[in-house]
């Protein structure tokens, strides 16, 4: 029997490298594939998509069964918005973190070392931009190479980029137009809002790929 830490006496020069896993994306119905086994970042500001997103791929997770969880910063997670858009609620692990990024950060390295999630959602939409730009970089680093061979597709809600070059794709989410029913100025009612999501990394992406979507109220 040889043993695979003997090849490189047996095979002088030979550079092995683990091979890592290949899973398929997780795809949102948005048009937005989340890469397994890395960190992706939405990047919007309020009303821009970027919750909508998110539910989309959270939604196609937990309908095929897969445990996932959310690491809610800011205590803003809505059950009712998010089963509204299918996710389901069985399915997903809620962690309100009262705005403690830190504790937020924390939360997710336990998540991501105990493995098992089909997605570990981190939103930090609404942390004050002071608050995101003080988070270690150490911590992204430390989540990618915790993801790397498991099947899990981070997915980081942020209104600025805080993920940066640990981020294997990033989507800017941005509303383009709301839709209103009715006629008049007292009886109009939100009908809907289209939104763009475009990818801004990796490097290479096309320009002008854009995914439209349209959420109806």
């Amino acid at each position: 029997m040889v043993r695979s830490a003997s090849l490189p006496n047996i095979l002088p020069g030979a550079n092995l490298q683990p091979v890592r896993p290949a899973f398929p994306p997780l795809v949102s119905p948005a048009g937005i594939a989340f890469p397994r086994g890395r960190i992706s970042e939405i990047i919007g500001n309020p009303s821009s998509g970027r919750t909508t997103l998110l539910f989309t791929a959270l939604a196609t997770a937990t309908r095929d069964g897969e445990v996932c969880a959310i690491v809610d910063t800011g205590d803003m997670f809505d059950p009712v918005s998010a089963s509204a858009a299918g996710v389901v609620l069985s399915k997903l692990l809620w962690i309100r973190c009262h705005n403690d990024a830190e504790h937020a950060m924390r939360v997710t390295d336990l998540l991501l070392q105990a493995n098992g999630f089909g997605a570990v959602a981190v939103d930090l939409g609404d942390t004050g931009v002071n608050l995101l730009r003080r988070i270690p970089l150490h911590y992204w680093y430390r989540f990618r190479r915790a993801v790397e061979p498991t099947r899990t597709a981070v997915i980081v809600v942020t209104p600025e980029p805080v993920v940066r070059q640990c981020a294997t794709l990033a989507v800017e989410a941005r509303r383009t137009a709301v839709t209103w029913s009715g006629t008049g100025d007292c009886s109009r009612l939100l009908d809907g809002a289209d939104l763009h999501f475009e990818p801004r990394r990796p490097p290479d992406t096309a320009p002008g790929r854009v995914s439209a979507f349209c959420k109806r109220a």
